[in-house]
């Protein structure tokens, strides 16, 4: 589901005025969901702009318990990718594109979990937790950057809300179904974008995803 049809939701769900009542709690609980193998891609953003918006001076509070949630619900996905998420994400990924990300992971481990947490929904964050589990980052690297990417994240997401939640709210419910609409047409248009640099490709007679060199070695020999 696209993070404008769950904005649409969550505006009219019971359960999004619970967690409103949990308050930090909230976030915490909900953090321990959203960076599981099953995640809900922008709900942490909406519930943090929603109680920092009602109350402007806990901001800070609000925010720090978004990191906790985000952090420690992301550590069993953690575990979990060291003892077979390589299994986990070969079933979700093509072996041969997912080669490519173990490569890059293996190069840049820092930025595996520094950027995805930076990125707007609906990025699968947990699939990065996953592929760092898998490749072997240590413990402590994960909860320095991961820890930081997300502090950084609701840091920043929290201050403002402080100071804008409430035109960030009206804005949303104004416009969450032409949000919808704008997401749609831009997959429709990165769908026809895809394909035609595909057929593109194909006539020269490349693949469509370039074969990095550890593949073409393997190959030749």
């Amino acid at each position: 589901m696209s993070s404008s049809a769950l904005l649409l939701f969550y505006f009219q769900s019971r359960w999004l005025q619970w967690l409103v009542r949990l308050g930090p709690f909230g976030l915490i609980g909900l953090g321990f969901l959203d960076n599981s193998v099953i995640p809900l891609p922008g709900s942490m953003d909406l519930l943090l702009i929603i109680l920092a918006a009602h109350r402007h001076e806990w901001w800070p509070i609000y925010a720090a318990g978004a990191v906790i949630g985000a952090v420690g619900g992301g550590y069993p996905t953690f575990r979990l990718g060291r003892k077979g998420g390589k299994e986990i994400l070969e079933k979700r990924i093509p072996k041969k594109r997912l080669k490519r990300v173990y490569r890059w992971m293996e190069e840049h481990s820092f930025l595996t979990l520094f950027i995805p947490p930076l990125l707007p929904p609906p990025t699968p964050v947990s699939y990065f937790i996953l592929g760092a589990g898998a490749m072997g980052v240590s413990r402590k690297k994960y909860f320095l950057v991961y820890g930081a990417a997300r502090a950084l994240r609701y840091g920043l997401l929290g201050f403002f809300a402080a100071r804008y939640g409430h035109q960030i709210i009206h804005w949303a419910r104004k416009n969450s179904p032409y949000m919808l609409y704008a997401l749609l047409g831009l997959l429709v248009a990165a769908g026809v974008a895809a394909g035609v640099w595909a057929v593109y490709r194909k006539r020269k007679g490349e693949p469509f995803m370039p074969k990095g060199r550890g593949e073409a070695g393997a190959e030749a020999a």
